[in-house]
């Protein structure tokens, strides 16, 4: 039902944005005959609740429709371009995951100290600036200044000849077919997108350690903990134990944001990925190839935060829901690890 709204929305929000998909596909040189040609072939002539119906419809059976552009089914040409945006996603959450719960232990637990000032600015520096500005600014460090990386263009760069193509994923074509030159180079040309958007992403992860980890540590029971004696780093390893749900929890945001917000740092580097692929279909107007990206983005998403309620159940069954009838007289709601009572 949550997928069937998100697509509803996007319909309508797109359907409704003025535009001209036909000159925007054939050229404003294109006649009026080959206009309404172009309308009447793609449906663009009906009114939009008939335009809705049949989206519906298609839907239903398993179809986003067919590009204006290239002619191609939505689905297959979405299920082409997301491996390539996939490897971006999961290497920038490693990125941000270790990045940021370093910086957030490290703020939290040298709190009031140098250290912790220099964890606080280091992210204060990586929240203002855009993960596509990371990217640039690598770019000019590690291409430029110190010639470390090749030139960001692309999966693989202009003088590499791709491998079959299978994935999308260039690297992971390259393993495929056993190109492992083909594969190395596709690994450094992933250098500078990861690290933007796993940098960026990052930003959240050490907001949400850092709290959760200072609060653990001035707890009684690490109090009692270091009152029996026990060193420090046994002390902080248990503390640690406290930044797991809310290190779900947050993980769940942090993919969605990668999801949804990694097609400018795709068309920065011309990395021919899903995100990519959306932003050359709103620029053309490309209506199906438009709703795809917004329902299916949406829908991984939906999954990415069910999957992350379903874990946080299972760590701690305190996070299950209690039915208002089963909560004793004057109960409080019962605490979430994220500050937010349920």
């Amino acid at each position: 039902m949550g997928a069937f709204a998100v697509a509803s929305v996007a319909f309508f929000l797109v359907a409704l944005v003025p535009s001209d998909p036909a000159r925007a596909v054939l050229g404003d040189l294109a006649a009026e005959e080959q206009i309404a040609q172009f309308n009447t072939e793609h449906g663009l002539s009906a009114p939009l609740l008939v335009r809705y119906g049949r989206f519906v419809a298609d839907l239903f059976h398993g179809s986003l429709g067919e590009s204006y552009y290239s002619g191609g089914s939505v689905l297959q040409e979405s299920a082409e371009h997301y491996m390539a945006t996939l490897e971006i996603v999961v290497l920038g959450l490693v990125v941000a995951l270790v990045v940021g719960i370093a910086l957030g232990a490290l703020g939290a637990y040298f709190r009031g100290t140098p250290a912790d000032s220099a964890s606080r600015s280091a992210v204060a520096v990586l929240q203002a600036i855009p993960d596509y500005v990371v990217g640039l600014l690598g770019a000019l460090v590690l291409v430029y200044a110190l010639p470390l990386l090749p030139v960001p263009l692309g999966q693989l760069g202009p003088a590499i000849e791709a491998p079959p193509r299978v994935t999308g994923a260039a690297f992971v074509d390259a393993l495929l077919a056993g190109q492992l030159g083909a594969a190395w180079q596709a690994a450094t040309q992933m250098v500078l997108p990861v690290l933007s958007v796993g940098l960026f992403s990052s930003v959240m992860i050490a907001r949400t350690v850092r709290a959760s980890l200072a609060e653990a540590l001035t707890a009684p029971d690490a109090e009692f903990a270091r009152a029996l004696g026990l060193p420090a780093f046994t002390v902080a390893r248990m503390a640690l134990r406290a930044t797991v749900l809310p290190l779900v929890s947050i993980t769940g945001v942090v993919v969605g944001t990668l999801v949804g917000g990694s097609a400018i740092v795709e068309l920065t580097f011309s990395w021919d990925g899903f995100g990519q692929w959306a932003i050359e279909g709103i620029t053309r107007s490309d209506l199906p190839v438009t709703v795809g990206f917004v329902l299916i983005s949406g829908v991984l998403v939906l999954l990415t935060y069910t999957l992350s309620d379903v874990l946080m159940t299972v760590l701690d069954p305190r996070q299950r829901r209690v039915r208002p009838a089963d909560r004793p007289a004057g109960a409080a709601p019962l605490a979430s690890p994220t500050g937010v009572h349920p």
